[in-house]
């Protein structure tokens, strides 16, 4: 885990008690944890920072998850970049496999 304590991380997630809960763990292995509470701001905290990985909720108010996924996977890379998807709605299930 050395290997992320010189990284920033972008975390997206809407429930406010969660985002400050995972920030907080996050923030004993990253450098800067960077939130946001929806697609958008989670765009615009990237565009504004340096971003090495980011870890995005699935369902989020504007665009969604996947949306923000897409825009910002073609600038930082597959390896860095994930969804999490503790949902139970096939079709989500669906995009994120195919």
């Amino acid at each position: 885990m050395r290997v992320l304590q010189n990284k920033t991380v972008l975390y997206v997630e809407d429930d406010k008690t969660v985002r400050n809960n995972i920030k907080e763990i996050l923030g004993e292995f990253f450098k800067k944890v960077i939130t946001a509470g929806s697609g958008e701001e989670g765009w615009l905290n990237y565009k504004k920072n340096k971003i090495d990985m980011a870890i995005v909720d699935i369902e989020l108010p504007g665009f969604n998850g996947l949306e923000l996924i897409r825009k910002i996977r073609p600038e930082i890379g597959y390896a860095y970049c994930s969804c999490l998807c503790i949902y139970q709605n096939g079709l989500f299930i669906e995009v994120l496999l195919s």
